[in-house]
């Protein structure tokens, strides 16, 4: 039996490079993760986050919805929290490691699709059906956010994609940017899991306003013999 004090995670060659492995399929970072025994830290790269405050935290929350998926792998569920610490104002989240669990099915799901992320997407390009939508906008998991299936608009359409998946927060601190960054990150991942392609608009090429805030616009098309 595991005891109380044993971590959910022992951080070694291995665990670290599984880790290391799904990061760098971000796109080049904005951020950095620490280890801890028990935790995750996401901060700011102070070296590139003054190319765009908002961006930077949003890539922030790819990172930490990428870790939280690693962990999930290496068999740990996982809390996430700001600390807002005075004398860390670099440091935008922590995932605190919570306790041993194995890996579901669609942990391994997740998980699988970051490397399809990269991956080009269908030649020919087709909206995807409202039910697909709704299932992609299940999948956020994350706090404070909503994600709301939307029908074909431009600039969508112009960019080639008949879907729309608007990620909104009810107000627009660095914590909600940190979290809008999260959803996005996820609901990619769970497109690409099905074959879907994806892009993002940033909410300054949102157009129409909400009575939330648009942080920012998933696109999605599928191809055009539907998702695999």
């Amino acid at each position: 039996m595991t005891s109380m004090a044993e971590p959910a995670v022992h951080w070694n060659h291995s665990t670290r490079a599984v880790l290391v492995d799904a990061l760098s399929r971000l796109p080049a970072s904005r951020c950095v993760v620490e280890l801890g025994p028990d935790e995750v830290t996401v901060a700011l790269n102070p070296a590139r986050h003054g190319r765009g405050e908002h961006r930077a935290l949003g890539a922030c929350g790819a990172a930490l919805s990428t870790a939280k998926v690693v962990l999930r792998v290496l068999g740990a569920r996982s809390r996430m929290f700001f600390p807002h610490n005075p004398d860390r104002p670099d440091v935008v989240a922590v995932l605190r490691v919570r306790e041993p669990a194995p890996a579901t099915e669609h942990d391994w799901v997740r998980y699988l699709a970051l490397r399809r992320l990269t991956e080009s997407g269908p030649e020919t390009p087709a909206p995807v059906g409202a039910e697909v939508l709704a299932a992609l906008a299940r999948e956020n998991d994350w706090p404070r956010t909503r994600v709301v299936p939307l029908p074909p608009e431009e600039p969508a359409a112009a960019l080639g994609f008949g879907s729309r998946l608007p990620v909104l927060t009810n107000r627009d601190t660095a914590d909600e940017q940190v979290l809008a960054g999260a959803v996005t990150h996820t609901l990619r991942l769970a497109a690409a899991a099905h074959g879907l392609k994806t892009a993002v608009l940033s909410r300054s090429a949102i157009i129409g306003g909400h009575a939330s805030v648009a942080q920012a616009v998933v696109l999605v098309a599928g191809p055009a013999e539907g998702p695999r």
